[in-house]
């Protein structure tokens, strides 16, 4: 009985032992709540468009942080406590503070920045995913440097696009204006005046959001070139790891 009253209290932290990740869930969770709670209350349909995106955002903020444990839960992967802290404060700097808080609205260069080391944090990604599979004993691979770094620049501006698909869809299916199409908002929900740009015009934020990611992955590529190449340690040597299984 007393195991299971514990429980409760401890299923959190042990789901997620990370001090910084469990703060930011429940800041997540609680603006989650309370952007349902204002969008029900409200009368105003601006207001209320406005909270329930609000909420989609942090339910899907909610969803990323959940994703570690769901890899570490059924895939028995021990992700590196550095990555899940980038991993987490990326989305939470993106998602909750860019767009729940609007800090694209706020802050001119917020957009460019968060691309900027999106393109670090991925291309980074891509040598640790490249090294765990060189340390597989079920794969056996002996890439020279150059395909190396081509190979994680390439991923990076990959999931760079993919993004840019995810906020076309999103700007399509809600009227947002995640990719800063609409003249009158330098945020993510356009205005009851906001006027579609046109032309090259309206395609100078998602250009220049994938030149960005590309900038940030070519300058973690050549760092882990020479890495590779004079076999120093850094991030080239940096693995998930197979958790063991417990007894």
């Amino acid at each position: 009985m007393k195991k299971n009253s514990e429980k409760p209290q401890y299923l959190l932290k042990e789901h997620m032992p990370d001090a910084f990740t469990r703060i930011i869930f429940l800041i997540t969770l609680l603006l989650f709540v309370s952007s349902l709670i204002f969008a029900a209350i409200s009368e105003e349909p601006a207001q209320i468009s406005r909270m329930v995106f609000n909420a989609v955002s942090c339910f899907f903020m909610l969803l990323l942080l959940i994703l570690p444990v769901f890899v570490r839960k059924f895939f028995k992967v021990k992700i590196p406590r550095s990555f899940q802290i980038i991993y987490v404060a990326f989305a939470f700097c993106g998602i909750v503070l860019g767009d729940v808080i609007n800090f694209f609205d706020r802050f001119k260069y917020w957009d460019s920045l968060l691309h900027f080391f999106s393109g670090v944090l991925l291309a980074s990604l891509g040598f640790v995913l490249i090294n765990t599979l060189n340390k597989a004993d079920s794969v056996s691979l002996q890439l020279s440097p150059v395909f190396v770094a081509v190979s994680v620049f390439c991923f990076a501006l990959a999931v760079g696009a993919i993004w840019e698909i995810l906020e076309y869809t999103f700007d399509d299916l809600f009227g947002t204006s995640t990719q800063t199409y609409l003249e009158s908002t330098g945020g993510s929900v356009g205005g009851a005046d906001a006027v579609p740009l046109v032309g090259h015009e309206a395609l100078k934020d998602t250009m220049w959001d994938l030149i960005l990611d590309a900038a940030g992955a070519v300058i973690v590529a050549i760092s882990g070139f020479f890495q590779l190449r004079h076999e120093k340690k850094g991030i080239v040597t940096a693995a998930f790891e197979r958790e063991k299984a417990s007894k």
